[in-house]
C-alpha cells in the first residue's frame, strides 16, 4: 500500500471500531459493513437534532424553517438508504487479493471526507440547536451549508461506491 494512504487508513481505524481497511480481501466486507454502520449512527444523531431546532419568531418563518429542516431530513434519510443497501457487495472489490494502492488511498481518501462533512455538518446543526430564537438569516445560511455538506456526503459515496465496484485488476 502506498504510503500516502496511511494516514487516511489510520484515522479510519481509530474512528471507527472494527474497521481495518481493505488491504486483505478477508477484511474488506467487514469494514465495509463497519463503515456504514457508523456512519448510518452519525446521520441519525443528525436526524434527530433536526427534529429539536429552536422556534421561530414568527409563523412564516417557522413554515419556511420547517421547510428547510424536512427537505435535509429526506436527503439524509436518502443518504442512510444508500448505505444501508450497497449495490456493490459480493463484487470482485471483495473477492480480489490485491487491489492497488492508489485505489485504496482515494476510498479512505473519500471515506475520510464523508466523516469529516458530517462532523461539518453536526457543526451546522449544533449552532442553530444553541440559537434561543432563529432569525431567517441564521437559519438560510445554516441550510446552504447544510445542503452542501450532505451533497458533498453523497459526491464522495457516489465516487467511493464506484471505486468499489469498478473493474478490479489482480
Amino acid at each position: 500500500m502506498a504510503n500516502a494512504s496511511l494516514p487516511a487508513l489510520a484515522v479510519l481505524t481509530q474512528s471507527i471500531k472494527g474497521y481495518r481497511g481493505y488491504q486483505e480481501s478477508v477484511q474488506r466486507a467487514e469494514s465495509d459493513s463497519e463503515l456504514r454502520a457508523f456512519l448510518i449512527l452519525k446521520i441519525e444523531g443528525l436526524l434527530e437534532h433536526l427534529q429539536h431546532l429552536p422556534e421561530t419568531t414568527g409563523s412564516e418563518q417557522q413554515n419556511r424553517l420547517d421547510q428547510l429542516a424536512g427537505s435535509a431530513q429526506r436527503k439524509l434519510r436518502t443518504v442512510c438508504e444508500s448505505l444501508s443497501r450497497p449495490t456493490y457487495q459480493g463484487g470482485l472489490f471483495f473477492k480480489t487479493a490485491t487491489v492497488q494502492a492508489e485505489v485504496l488511498s482515494r476510498i479512505y481518501s473519500f471515506e475520510n471526507g464523508m466523516i469529516r462533512d458530517l462532523d461539518k455538518l453536526a457543526e451546522e446543526i449544533t449552532v442553530l440547536s444553541k440559537a434561543p430564537a432563529l432569525d431567517e438569516e441564521i437559519y438560510e445560511e445554516a441550510f446552504v451549508h447544510i445542503h452542501d455538506f450532505v451533497d458533498n456526503f453523497n459526491q464522495s459515496l457516489f465516487e467511493r461506491e464506484a471505486l468499489i465496484a469498478g473493474d478490479m485488476e489482480e
